[in-house]
């Protein structure tokens, strides 16, 4: 049965939650953010990686560098990302062709912001996480 809507699963770090959410998610995410404490070794991302079937897997990168970002893309040979900050296209490895741009909507936003923000954006971004 299809999703009415897209479903993208955040920080997966244990095998029951990878399997049971690789059943319907689209996308598997792996925090790779070093300043946050549920980052995910590569070993142990490696490892779940290697049971999951299905989704695409992401790696979730928030405001890291894009050196780490390529990195982290290449020991794993991942092809899409989830970014919080603008990243030019050209810096990154060859084998990243998505990238999930996440955007943070605070109260005081307002929609001719975030318009300016999304269409700023939509040339490198293939979707947004809102």
């Amino acid at each position: 049965m299809q999703l009415k809507v897209r479903v993208k699963v955040n920080s997966i770090n244990n095998l029951s939650d990878a399997r049971y959410f690789a059943t319907f998610a689209e996308w598997a995410g792996f925090n790779f953010n070093p300043a946050d404490p549920n980052c995910l070794p590569l070993a142990t991302a490696r490892q779940l990686m290697g049971w999951l079937s299905g989704p695409r897997m992401v790696g979730e990168f928030d405001d890291a560098p894009v050196e780490m970002i390529n990195q982290t893309a290449e020991a794993l040979n991942l092809d899409t990302i989830q970014t919080d900050v603008d990243l030019p296209v050209e810096l990154l490895a060859p084998q990243i062709s998505a990238v999930i741009r996440r955007v943070n909507i605070m109260p005081a936003t307002l929609p001719q912001q975030l318009t300016a923000l999304l269409e700023k954006n939509a040339a490198h971004s293939a979707w947004f996480l809102l």
